[in-house]
């Protein structure tokens, strides 16, 4: 009978470690999902700046994530507005610039240029960057364009360094 307590002891010891690991290690595997917390890079503000003619905002710039829409108006050749994005990486790992992705021109008397921000460009951990995105009506566009109104969405894809 002794040794019958002692092997039911032994087993339920053995019972409460392999217990134990099993909730250690899921506890390891749940955290590993959730460590995408740590991966946390996002556009935090936009400000326009340098507004030359009578350009101006056709309402403020909605943005998201890492994705960016500008809307401006833009009346006479020379006109431009640009815009001052920060980007933050808010996590704990650092991020690359895998593409940048620039919707298609919706009026072809508007040009844009983004700068400040390359592919291959590394984004560290807990630090900001800025991205300047000018829209401009092309001052040697010779037609008068349907629409003095364009619409730009810039999205940048990261992947971890």
């Amino acid at each position: 009978m002794k040794k019958s307590n002692i092997i039911i002891g032994i087993l339920v010891i053995i019972l409460l470690i392999m217990a134990g690991f099993v909730a250690y290690y899921s506890g390891v595997l749940l955290f590993g999902k959730k460590s995408d917390s740590n991966w946390n890079v996002t556009f935090v503000n936009i400000q326009s700046k340098d507004q030359v003619g009578e350009a101006d905002n056709d309402g403020a710039p909605i943005y998201d994530k890492t994705s960016a829409t500008f809307k401006t108006i833009l009346v006479n050749p020379g006109d431009s507005i640009t815009y001052e994005v920060t980007i933050e990486n808010k996590g704990k790992i650092d991020a690359k610039v895998k593409k940048i992705n620039i919707s298609e021109v919706n009026n072809e008397a508007i040009v844009f240029d983004v700068s400040g921000v390359k592919e291959g460009q590394v984004l560290k951990a807990k630090e900001k960057q800025t991205m300047l995105v000018t829209v401009s009506y092309n001052k040697d566009f010779q037609n008068e364009p349907e629409s003095l109104k364009s619409t730009l969405t810039v999205k940048i894809d990261y992947e971890r360094k």
